[in-house]
This record gives structure tokens, C-alpha cells and sequence, in this order.
């Protein structure tokens, strides 16, 4: 198993690049199991199956999973327009489809070039489709802090369905620009660029975007955003725009899961029983957000 999952990263650590011997590699999941049970019910995921293990790991070397991606402080994010957009579909559309099956359909019309009459406002985020971002979950915790990376891509800009190399002399900073790592099959044998990505909001540089094209199923990375978004210490927009679409399902929610609120008087937590799959704590303002 930790030879296919190193095989599809081609031997690289999925964040910056690095390359690994076997040893060195750290086949993380994305997801736990928890988090697949309220997935699974919100719609984001579909039911679990033979791939799901495989496509919930990704490789990353000792420093980004042991510094960064273990203790919480940072996670991977769907892009802002993304986010954005399942917030306008879950709030505009007469009656939904569940989200795996929507991003499913994307996912076909992007590699297939296929138009999306069903799915409105669908064709401004292909783009983005498969592509994810970092955020810093505890900014706190990675003040003025920086990953290197030997393979520093070139800026990419926007162009209709898909990202192009930038044009010389764009801007970082520029309107549909951003920097693209990819574990692509020829890195190993591409020229070494050295290069920063900043973790840390007061680095000035911090704001450029930045993606990761990664083989990962879109409905896991937007469960665990989901998911660490009730405890994030950052106020960053994919954070609130995450427990936006949490509430967003509160109907799915309802009607799917049978939940059942009890409140623990000590804390400020709030409890639901998902159907005797386990337990679930969210903190009581964001149940409040569920209930209004």
C-alpha cells in the first residue's frame, strides 16, 4: 500500500516537493473516521469504498507532517471559489444534489471538456477543480515561519478551463495569478529552484496564492477543512466560508442523520448523536448558526 500511494506522489512529499526515499516518507491521512461519518451524512462524500483509503493519504516528508500537518497548525483548503460557490449552490438551488455527486459531475466535465446545464455557474470553477490551498490554522504557532522547497514553480495565470505558465514580468499579486506545485511525473529529473512558502499571515509575501495540484478526493480535504474550521484559532475567509457551508446543511443534517442535541451545562459544547455511529461536540455558537 505505501509503495502505490508513494508512486502516485512520484516519490515526492505532496507539499513541498521534496524527494523521499521510502524510509523517509510519511503516508498521512487526510481524514479520520469520524470525520468520514459526518461526511458521508452532510453528502460531501459518497458511500466508502475500496479507494477511499488509498485516495484519504497523501505522502509528505517528517517536516511538514511531524512540524505542521500532525499538530494541526496547518491543513489543505478547496480554492476560495470553490468554497464560494458550493455556499451559493446549497443556498440558491431549489434541491441540491449532494456535493460529492456535483464535484463528481465537475470532475468528468473538466477532463471530458463537457458542458454543466444542471449545475449553474459551474464553468467559472473548473479551473479550480482539483486544485487546493494551505491554511494556517494556529497563526500563532507558525509566526514567521517558512517551508523550502527545491522545486519552486513559475507563476501560472487563468486561461478559460485550465492554468497556463504567466506571461514574463506578471505580477505575483496579479488578478487569476497564482503558484502551482504539482508532484508531476518528470520533477525528479527537473531543474532544482529553491524557493519560501511562507505559513505565517505577517509575512508579506504570505498573501500570493498558492495551490497544490494533488490526487486527492475533493470531499475529504473539504471534511477535514470542515471539520477543523469549529476550532480554529484563524479568522482567515476559507475558515468562515467553511462553517458557512456547515451551516448551509443544516436541513441534510437534520433530515439524513436523525441528530439529536444535548447540551453538557460545564462547558460551551453542544453534542449530537449521529444514529449510534458515535458522538459529535461542536461548540454551541456554531450550533446556534445550524438552528437559525
Amino acid at each position: 500500500m505505501s509503495r502505490t500511494i508513494g508512486s502516485r506522489f512520484n516519490g515526492c512529499c505532496a507539499i513541498c516537493l521534496l524527494e523521499l526515499p521510502d524510509e523517509g516518507s510519511q503516508y498521512t491521512h487526510l481524514v479520520e473516521v469520524a470525520q468520514v461519518n459526518l461526511a458521508t451524512r452532510l453528502g460531501i462524500l459518497g458511500l466508502y469504498d475500496a479507494q477511499f483509503a488509498e485516495e484519504s493519504r497523501i505522502t509528505q516528508c517528517p517536516t511538514c507532517h511531524l512540524a505542521f500537518f500532525a499538530p494541526k497548525h496547518v491543513i489543505l483548503s478547496p480554492p476560495l471559489e470553490v468554497l464560494q460557490f458550493i455556499i451559493t449552490y446549497l443556498t440558491t438551488t431549489p434541491d441540491p444534489k449532494p456535493l460529492h455527486q456535483v464535484f463528481e459531475s465537475l470532475n468528468r466535465a473538466r477532463s471530458n471538456g463537457s458542458e454543466l446545464a444542471d449545475i449553474p455557474n459551474s464553468e467559472q470553477i473548473i479551473p479550480f477543480i482539483g486544485l487546493y490551498s494551505l491554511v494556517t490554522l494556529r497563526p500563532s504557532q507558525v509566526t514567521s515561519l517558512r517551508l523550502i522547497t527545491p522545486h519552486f514553480p513559475e507563476l501560472s495565470q487563468r486561461n478559460g478551463r485550465h492554468f497556463t505558465k504567466a506571461p514574463e514580468n506578471t505580477l505575483p499579486n496579479a488578478p487569476d495569478v497564482a503558484r502551482i506545485f504539482s508532484v508531476r511525473p518528470y520533477i525528479r529529473n527537473s531543474e532544482e529552484i529553491y524557493g519560501r512558502i511562507p505559513l505565517s499571515p505577517s509575512l508579506p509575501d504570505f498573501a500570493e496564492r498558492r495551490f497544490w495540484r494533488l490526487p486527492a478526493q475533493f470531499g475529504v480535504v473539504l471534511a477535514m477543512l470542515i471539520e477543523h474550521a469549529l476550532t480554529a484559532d484563524s479568522t482567515c475567509e476559507e475558515i468562515e466560508l467553511a462553517r458557512t457551508i456547515l451551516a448551509c446543511d443544516r436541513v441534510t443534517v437534520t433530515a439524513v442523520s436523525c441528530v439529536t442535541f444535548v447540551q453538557c451545562w460545564q462547558t460551551d459544547w453542544w453534542w449530537a448523536e449521529w444514529g449510534g455511529t458515535g458522538w459529535w461536540g461542536i461548540r454551541s455558537s456554531i450550533y446556534w448558526n445550524i438552528q437559525r
